[in-house]
């Protein structure tokens, strides 16, 4: 990782080293290091945040509670900040873990402190990006972060304006935001 925190990161640039193609790949140490300076956080934002690593959620150790932690600034879960950064990898592994932990799916629909679950962080997003000419590069991986998330996600929790997760992806610009939520939402019908 390019900075200052990550010493061994900053060396390796100084030095001229090769660049590698994408982002180069969040270690463990580094969350967990990172963790111990942040008081008002955990590794498991982090890592969400980061997009990884993986294995700190498929952890045995891993806890409902962690993947439920609102310790963050703002009141976010993890699952906020992997759908927040279209990291859709680190939201498959939270919902398995979740699954795999018997944490109540309502435990994913916890809300922030402005009254968004992770379904509206997401659709916000995606509607920022498709309206802004720098968002557009990462408007795919959010859609892909819809795709997994929005099977598992109540499209009728209200967010802190009144308005369902449903009724903010219906109000898209994007029509493919529109038709995936209503696909999710005819499916939810018949579960």
């Amino acid at each position: 990782l390019a900075h200052p925190f990550f010493a061994d990161g900053a060396a390796k640039e100084a030095e001229g080293a090769e660049e590698t193609k994408g982002e180069p790949e969040t270690t463990e140490a580094q969350v967990n290091s990172l963790a111990e300076g942040l008081h008002r956080t955990t590794k498991f934002h982090i890592a969400a945040e980061l997009g990884g690593p993986l294995s700190l959620f498929d952890d045995p150790k891993t806890t409902a509670a962690d993947l439920a932690s609102r310790h963050h600034c703002l009141g976010k879960t993890p699952l906020h900040l992997a759908t927040e950064g279209a990291h859709h990898e680190v939201v498959a592994a939270i919902l398995a873990a979740a699954a795999t932990r018997n944490l109540p799916t309502v435990h994913l629909d916890l809300k922030d402190l402005l009254g968004d679950a992770p379904i509206h962080s997401l659709l916000k997003a995606i509607e920022a990006a498709a309206t802004s000419e720098v968002g557009v590069t990462c408007l795919d991986a959010l859609l892909a972060t819809l795709n997994v998330l929005g099977a598992e996600a109540d499209l009728n929790v209200v967010d802190g304006s009144r308005n369902t997760a449903f009724a903010i992806g219906m109000m898209s610009s994007l029509p493919s935001v529109r038709k995936i939520v209503k696909e999710f939402k005819m499916k939810s019908k018949f579960d």
